[in-house]
């Protein structure tokens, strides 16, 4: 239910003109700062740990910064970057990486 609540706000125009507000001021941030808000939203739809895990994932997802801060955000290419990266994880049954697939999946399930 959190996961369609969450895409219905997304996909408002409001929610939209938010979303570009917030990317664009992320845009001037280091990319820890503009990854650490993304994470955290992902990690709470999945029910992760969210302190343990943000540890553990922000200088993975650090990668997709650029895509992330675009001047034109982008919800599928920003899920897709962290997906690949995530893919690439060494360690597939870490706790923060199934958790964190799972969470983009649902979402995805969701657009």
């Amino acid at each position: 239910m959190r996961i369609s609540a969450l895409v219905m706000t997304l996909c408002s125009s409001a929610a939209v003109a938010a979303t570009t507000e917030i990317f664009q001021s992320l845009n001037s941030s280091q990319a820890i700062d503009s990854v650490k808000p993304v994470l955290e939203s992902l990690l709470d739809i999945g029910n992760c740990n969210i302190p343990g895990c943000l540890e553990e994932l922000i200088p993975i997802a650090n990668q997709c910064s650029t895509v992330i801060t675009s001047d034109s955000p982008n919800i599928d290419a920003t899920l897709t970057c962290l997906k690949v990266i995530i893919s690439n994880v060494s360690d597939q049954s870490d706790y923060c990486v199934v958790c964190i697939r799972e969470a983009i999946s649902s979402i995805e399930s969701e657009l």
